[in-house]
């Protein structure tokens, strides 16, 4: 279980720093003043689904509106853009990959997740997706009556893999796994 919630962290760590770049690129661009605050509060507020888009956004695009319509307008085509981009295409991936779930569940967890339960829905939606093939195979495992040997190869086995996770390539970018 806790193998599933450091994935998912994992995940959104990835996701908030994507967030962060992009937003901090396009508002350089588009010569927006306090582009890096507004970039770290868009890598904050990535942590919080939905809600937390439209709370990076309107100062952005307040700030944005200082130079013109136009340029507020693009702001919130990038916004939109970026959030598309990192929920149709970056989560998925990462997620999927980390908490070993195809991209179909992560998009079906996240959208029962918040039709449920709202905001704390979508956050608790993937841990508790992931958690569900944890469960099914220490169940499986239990039922079998295997022995303590092959339980604590299994425990081996999910710590390289726990310790891999931060081996995840993401575009050029590169973390080494731990040692």
């Amino acid at each position: 279980m806790t193998e599933a919630v450091f994935h998912y962290v994992a995940g959104n760590l990835i996701t908030s720093l994507f967030a962060a770049a992009f937003v901090f690129v396009s508002l350089t661009l588009l010569n927006v003043p306090a582009a890096f605050l507004l970039a770290v509060l868009a890598g904050v507020c990535d942590f919080v689904p939905i809600l937390g888009f439209f709370v990076a956004l309107t100062p952005a695009v307040l700030l944005a509106l200082t130079i013109s319509p136009g340029t507020a307008l693009a702001v919130v085509g990038l916004y939109g853009l970026c959030h598309a981009i990192e929920n149709y295409a970056i989560v998925p991936k990462v997620c999927g990959h980390h908490l070993k779930l195809s991209g179909v569940a992560v998009l079906l967890g996240l959208g029962i997740g918040a039709a449920l339960g709202g905001i704390i829905g979508a956050l608790l939606a993937l841990p508790v997706v992931s958690a569900y093939p944890i469960v099914e195979r220490n169940t499986e495992l239990t039922r079998k009556g295997h022995g303590r040997n092959k339980e604590k190869d299994r425990e081996k086995a999910d710590y390289r893999s726990l310790r891999n996770c931060f081996s995840v390539r993401l575009a050029s970018l590169t973390i080494p796994p731990m040692v």
